[in-house]
């Protein structure tokens, strides 16, 4: 009876806890596959989508630790990035800080007014962390312009699995200014995650580490389990005024 009161108690916290309505989410079949959607509305005040990384530098750290630590409210697996030495592949950038050092791949980028877009910086090049609040880089990009668009050995993709069909992670921006956080458990090609992008009217997309890795959270519950440690994750929190206060560095 004590369990059935702490449930109880439990699901009426969680019924109770605070949305702006910035933050939506559902289950959507494209071509007989499901994927998981998180939409995010940039334009609101009460929205803040950050990278958070491994507690320790160097070490990967679980999935579900990451979310117990950092708290958000939805989250996708990040960047890739190298599984014996745990750095990613790609620059990742906080609050105009640069956390991670990196220069292959597409990026999403957040700018100091909450606008999002994806860019795709020449292979080789550092990007001036100055001048973003988030960068994601080391993605694939998928979708550019509204089409399909993936070309990963011109971006020095060099991993042969890139082109099989896999359980895959994604964002997107669309002209709205909304930020489309996807994935989905089962196994499909790129070019059915763009696809399923277009649906939400994305303009511009990048792929995010998938297979093992991939990755998703809503709301106390873990849609996609990665199947090993991570060391960055795409972070959405939520409340009052979130959008102009500074996501907190890393304890390193």
């Amino acid at each position: 009876m004590g369990h059935l009161r702490a449930g109880l108690c439990l699901l009426i916290v969680a019924a109770s806890a605070p949305t702006f309505g910035a933050v939506a989410y559902e289950k959507k079949k494209v071509d007989g596959r499901w994927f998981h959607v998180v939409i995010v509305n940039l334009n609101s005040d009460n929205v803040r989508v950050s990278a958070q990384v491994n507690a320790n530098r160097g070490q990967a750290e679980p999935f579900r630790s990451m979310i117990g630590r950092t708290a958000p409210c939805a989250a996708i697996t990040g960047t890739f990035f190298d599984i014996q030495t745990s750095r990613p592949v790609g620059a990742i950038v906080s609050e105009g800080r640069e956390i991670w050092p990196g220069n292959r791949g597409s990026a999403l980028v957040i700018d100091f007014f909450n606008r999002a877009s994806v860019i795709d910086p020449p292979h080789g090049s550092r990007l001036d962390p100055g001048l973003y609040r988030l960068v994601i880089r080391g993605g694939v990009r998928i979708l550019n312009a509204g089409e399909f668009f993936a070309y990963p050995r011109e971006q020095k993709f060099k991993d042969s699995r890139l082109w099989s069909a896999a359980r895959r992670v994604g964002v997107g921006v669309t002209e709205a200014n909304k930020l489309v956080l996807m994935a989905t458990s089962e196994s499909v090609y790129m070019r059915d995650l763009a696809a399923a992008m277009k649906t939400y009217k994305v303009r511009s997309a990048i792929a995010l580490d998938g297979g093992t890795s991939a990755g998703m959270y809503w709301r106390g519950s873990y849609l996609i389990a990665p199947g090993r440690r991570l060391t960055n994750i795409l972070a959405v929190h939520e409340g009052p005024g979130i959008a102009w206060v500074m996501a907190p560095p890393p304890n390193w």
